[in-house]
């Protein structure tokens, strides 16, 4: 047990005591205990339940129902998720109603309930348009000031544990002092040992705590805002005059690359909020995109292969950046190759490497005879090169292009 839950236990201080319990499960997590993580999470919860803070309690039960998803127990998760979405309807709080449906969606899609899983992905849908027509300047305001002064609150209750968290350690320090002059050096070893692994772990906190206040920030303030633009533009599209072709072009060109930069944000944050993503995870997440770029295409078939002999893990940049990479030669495939076959490949090795294969059998080009003011090339070799993997592209006009991103050991 954590030091800091001991002293939240004997003090009596619940939502410290939730937070500690909270972090040991991440930890636990990570160790791949899973069954000690399970009762972490249920102390956390029943905790918050105990405060009666529901805000939390249905963040609690989210993070729970994503455990149980992500460890195969999906009827645990499906009965968690459905638990909260009874209580966030009956307070009416939207943003952890759809937090909560896209827990369940994970959960059915854990247990392969394909119906289930579509079902969850309708709702979720219509949850959102439900939340964007409903949002005004005023309610963006009063959100905004609400997430400010939880923010300060939390700040606040950090800084008052750890403040008392420092007294409690000063005065500890004092005893061991006494004790260390009777038994001597052994044991001044053992206490700088113990005080190097709890600053190990503050740092390792305070950066998670950190990346996900980015993430959050990005979704509540730069993503809100760019669904609003994308909305507008829809609006002043239908009343602009049918004639007006070069305007309704125009309008229809910006609304694209808004809601391109929409679809690149949600990856971005998905990268930011895990420390670590597993090569089956990001490959999911780019058969997403290739099956709805190609979706629109007439006479292409997408064909999809997984090989998966170990587990390799990604930091959440790196992972970024071969989802970048793959995403850039997806998308130059739709636009420019007239494929009508298109093969997506990943394998991963027993001694820890990886390739990902991308082919096509359409016009193919150039290699050498790189287009101006175009530098999409260019940025797949640096995301390359940044987590040094070795990108290889193959072209000619007969038998289209391959693209392969591999390294010899995980990233």
């Amino acid at each position: 047990m954590l030091p800091s839950i001991e002293y939240a236990e004997e003090v009596q201080n619940l939502r410290s005591l939730a937070n500690g319990h909270a972090i040991h499960a991440d930890i636990l997590i990570d160790l791949k205990r899973i069954e000690e993580a399970e009762m972490a999470l249920n102390k956390a919860l029943d905790i918050r339940k105990k405060i009666g803070d529901l805000f939390y309690v249905l963040s609690d039960m989210y993070q729970l129902s994503l455990f149980y998803s992500n460890v195969k127990q999906c009827e645990k998760g499906i009965q968690v998720a459905n638990e909260g979405i009874v209580l966030a309807t009956k307070i009416n709080l939207s943003s952890k109603l759809l937090l909560l449906h896209e827990a369940l969606a994970s959960n059915y899609k854990s247990c392969g309930d394909k119906d289930g899983y579509i079902a969850e992905l309708e709702q979720i849908g219509h949850l959102k348009d439900s939340i964007n027509k409903v949002v005004s300047a005023n309610a963006v305001a009063e959100m905004s000031a609400k997430y400010e002064l939880e923010e300060k609150e939390q700040q606040i209750q950090e800084q008052e544990f750890l403040l008392t968290k420092r007294n409690y350690i000063n005065i500890g320090s004092v005893v061991l002092l006494l004790l260390m002059v009777i038994i001597g050096l052994q044991y001044f070893r053992y206490y700088k040992h113990k005080q190097n692994v709890m600053a190990r772990l503050a740092v390792v906190n305070a950066r998670d705590e950190e990346r996900n206040r980015i993430a959050a920030e990005l979704h509540d303030n730069i993503g809100t805002q760019l669904g609003y633009i994308s909305r507008r533009l829809d609006f002043v599209k239908e009343h602009v005059a049918t004639s007006d072709g070069n305007s309704i072009l125009m309008i229809d060109e910006v609304n694209l690359t808004t809601r391109k930069t929409i679809a690149d944000l949600r990856e971005t944050i998905w990268a930011l909020k895990k420390e670590r993503i597993n090569l089956r995870e990001l490959s999911d997440r780019l058969k997403v995109f290739a099956q709805k770029q190609f979706s629109t295409i007439k006479n292409i078939d997408l064909i999809l292969e997984e090989n998966y002999e170990s587990d390799v893990l990604f930091s959440s940049v790196d992972s970024l950046n071969v989802f970048r990479i793959i995403q850039e030669g997806i998308h130059n495939i739709s636009q420019h190759s007239n494929a009508t076959t298109v093969y997506l490949s990943f394998k991963s090795s027993k001694n820890g490497s990886w390739t990902i294969l991308l082919k096509d059998n359409g016009t193919g080009f150039d290699i050498s005879k790189r287009p101006v003011n175009h530098f999409g090339l260019e940025h797949m070799e640096h995301r390359a090169k940044e987590i040094a993997a070795t990108l290889v592209i193959e072209s000619n006009k007969e038998n289209g292009t391959l693209i392969s991103l591999s390294s010899t050991k995980g990233v």
